[in-house]
């Protein structure tokens, strides 16, 4: 989610659900730097806008390499902030607002061993948006399951495609990269379904509708079969490395297939026989403003 603060990006709808999971992620950031942070206060405001300043970037290369969609997208060149490689390739789901809170409440903690005054315009601009962004994850944090990754507009069942086939390719590595996305999809669209078993049991699943809708939309994906636009968008992106070989573009065109077929397309087929069971469990048929 902060993410979204530093610098929002078309495709980050992707990441709704996943999100989630970041600022607990940050705790073993911020456990580790916690003498840095909490050090007395310098009387320099240039120091303090300098140590604000790395903070707030580790924050945001924390938050970053949490997944590989977000890493690629937001940075050409990870390597120059430091940052090796992604945790996860989608991210994942965090359903624990007791750790979320927690998370929150150690940032904050961090960001208040700053000196407010001594911080200039853009550094203060950047605090109090910070600490209302923490505020309100505090205040969220007991109402995850009314987050709805199977959204009908940009659920990720239907930006993930979209997503994977704008994935640029700049180099070999990036290659690669996305063909490990694609090996963890099946594995990612688990955790969704898991996330929704939970909803339906509090009663908070979708309404039959909007079930209708996801369902639909995950049968067009599938049949689409070998003229899929992942398989062309693909061949179209690789053919533009010069660094590599016909023989070599050729591998790596089979092995994208090979991903279509056995994880791309089971997670899809896995989505809606997990909907299809879960289909009237959803209580609520008017909205959000219609649960409690």
């Amino acid at each position: 989610m902060l993410i979204q603060f530093w610098k929002r990006r078309k495709k980050q709808c992707v990441s709704i659900v996943c999100s989630i999971s970041i600022l607990f992620s940050s705790i073993f950031f911020l456990n580790g730097c916690e003498a840095t942070f909490l050090e007395e206060k310098k009387s320099s405001k240039e120091v303090e806008n300098e140590r604000f300043t790395s903070f707030t970037e580790k924050l945001f290369c924390k938050e970053v390499a949490a997944s590989q969609i977000s890493l690629h997208y937001t940075l050409k060149e990870p390597e120059a902030y430091g940052i090796d490689k992604a945790d996860t390739a989608y991210g994942t789901i965090q359903t624990d607002s007791t750790q979320i809170k927690t998370a929150a409440e150690n940032i904050q903690q961090a960001l208040h061993a700053f000196s407010y005054e001594k911080l200039n315009v853009k550094n203060k601009i950047t605090y109090d948006l910070l600490k209302q962004y923490l505020r309100s994850l505090r205040e969220e944090a007991d109402y995850l399951y009314y987050e709805e990754p199977l959204n009908t507009v940009n659920g990720v069942q239907t930006q993930i495609p979209i997503v994977l086939s704008e994935y640029q390719f700049y180099d070999r590595t990036d290659v690669e990269e996305y063909l490990d996305v694609l090996s963890e999809t099946r594995d990612y669209f688990q955790q969704i379904i898991a996330f929704e078993r939970e909803k339906a049991d509090k009663g908070l699943f979708l309404s039959d509708e909007m079930a209708d809708q996801v369902l639909e939309q995950c049968n067009a994906f599938l049949a689409m079969g070998n003229g899929n636009y992942l398989y062309s968008t693909f061949v179209s992106r690789i053919g533009e490395l010069q660094e590599l070989s016909e023989k070599e573009k050729s591998d790596y065109i089979l092995q994208n297939a090979r991903q279509m077929e056995e994880q791309v397309y089971p997670a899809y087929e896995d989505l809606i026989q997990a909907v299809e069971e879960l289909k009237g469990k959803g209580t609520n048929e008017k909205g959000l403003c219609y649960f409690p």
